[in-house]
């Protein structure tokens, strides 16, 4: 499995994190840590053993709290944090060992990719600095596949309680 990140609206992405059984294997090249640098891509293999089976977690921050940031406001690290698009692709699954007494098809299609819970926090490319999320300027106000916020409910008429039909 691995998270990607897009910075221009799913044109171009970047690799966030590789997480894999076995990193050599499935992501040759890939470093396996330890981190050096809060911005190094590593692959993880703490979270991807056969058990357990259901509601396992995987755990990815983008500033992991065991590095001190010095200036968080650095372009280098917010270029980390400026996203558009967020992308989980899962590219091998745990087969038991089926595989390897039967090499059929049919035996692999009994396996799947299953999202139990997925929690992304955020906020505007504003870093935290505004009221809502608003489109950047130039892109469509409905995009297909965009999260934003959604739009203020309309102001409630105020009536004067000593005027209740004044406006």
């Amino acid at each position: 499995m691995l998270i990607e990140r897009s910075a221009d609206f799913g044109k171009t992405w970047q690799v966030y994190r590789y997480f894999a059984y076995d990193c050599e294997s499935s992501f040759p090249g890939v470093s396996r840590g330890p981190m050096q640098k809060v911005d190094n891509v590593i692959c993880d293999s703490r979270y991807s053993d056969i058990e357990p089976s259901t509601e396992g977690e995987a755990i990815y921050r983008v500033l992991d709290p065991a590095f001190y940031i010095d200036d968080p406001y650095s372009p280098r690290i917010q270029n980390l944090l400026k996203i558009t698009n967020l992308r989980v692709k899962f590219t091998k699954l745990h087969t038991l060992g089926d595989n390897l007494l039967d090499s059929r098809m049919e035996i692999k299609e009994k396996y799947y990719y299953a999202v139990y819970d997925m929690v992304v926090r955020g906020n505007c490319f504003c870093y935290g600095h505004a009221s809502e999320c608003a489109p950047v300027h130039g892109t469509p106000e409905v995009m297909e596949g965009m999260v934003r916020n959604p739009p203020p409910p309309p102001p409630t008429p105020n009536t004067h309680p000593s005027h209740p039909h004044v406006l």
